[in-house]
């Protein structure tokens, strides 16, 4: 429910700015799963309309609904989506959290990181101004941990030094390698410092953790894909996990 309302109260601030950009280009399609009281959703929202993506009325976010209860979605199902999901491909997840930030010494700061699928910035049709964005290999369990900064970070916390690139910085004491930074007016999640790929490792990749909702997840239709047809789609496979699982 929290990443629900972080979402609308950020659509909100843009519908503010952007006066001429109306509610109606909210679109909300839920188709109920089977027997069950899940509602699978698939959002067409202001917050992606709103930002620089590439054809950003292809974007779409995927999210469950319990009830009426907007929810995040569990590891497996969203690798189970991924996989048989013909209409939104490609289609990544993402994840905030908190972490310590440290570089060339300094003191240690509280940082926003959004951890999310190695396809991201490719999905979301966004280069980074310096360096590269992730590659497929570096969201594998042992690979090598590497970051792309937010320009405000790379601009307060690196005095926007290109030379930033290839240097490691700590994250919760760990050894991370910057290998981008973000384009100006480009965030998101909006609340984003830095991006680091998602990595499932430990409980994280525990295939039979369904019920652990906490991924979000944003995709491409594909080609010539209406939004309906991709619910449609999306719920039978929901439909076809719920009867398994």
């Amino acid at each position: 429910m929290d990443s629900f309302l972080q979402d609308l109260r950020y659509s909100l601030r843009k519908l503010v700015r952007a006066p001429a950009f109306t509610i109606v280009a909210v679109f909300t399609l839920a188709l109920a799963i089977g027997a069950t009281t899940a509602v699978f959703s698939l959002v067409d929202g202001v917050l992606l309309k709103s930002l620089p993506f590439r054809d950003p009325d292809r974007l779409v976010r995927v999210q469950s609904l319990n009830g009426q209860t907007p929810s995040s979605v569990s590891q497996p199902d969203f690798l189970d989506y991924r996989a048989q999901s013909h209409t939104v491909s490609p289609m990544a997840a993402f994840a905030m959290a908190s972490a310590n930030l440290t570089a060339a010494g300094a003191e240690p700061m509280r940082v926003q990181l959004a951890r999310v699928g190695a396809v991201w910035f490719d999905l979301l049709g966004v280069r980074p101004q310096l360096g590269r964005a992730f590659r497929d290999d570096e969201e594998k369990a042992g690979a090598a941990r590497v970051a792309v900064l937010s320009q405000s970070i790379w601009r307060s916390r690196f005095g926007g030094d290109p030379k930033v690139l290839g240097t490691s910085i700590d994250i919760d004491g760990k050894p991370v390698t910057v290998v981008g930074v973000a384009p100006p007016r480009w965030n998101y999640p909006e609340e984003a410092d830095l991006w680091m790929p998602l990595v499932f490792e430990g409980w994280e990749a525990q295939p039979d953790n369904r019920g652990g909702h906490w991924l979000r997840l944003v995709g491409r239709l594909a080609p010539h894909v209406a939004v309906e047809q991709a619910g449609r789609e999306l719920a039978k496979i929901a439909d076809g996990l719920a009867k398994q699982y």
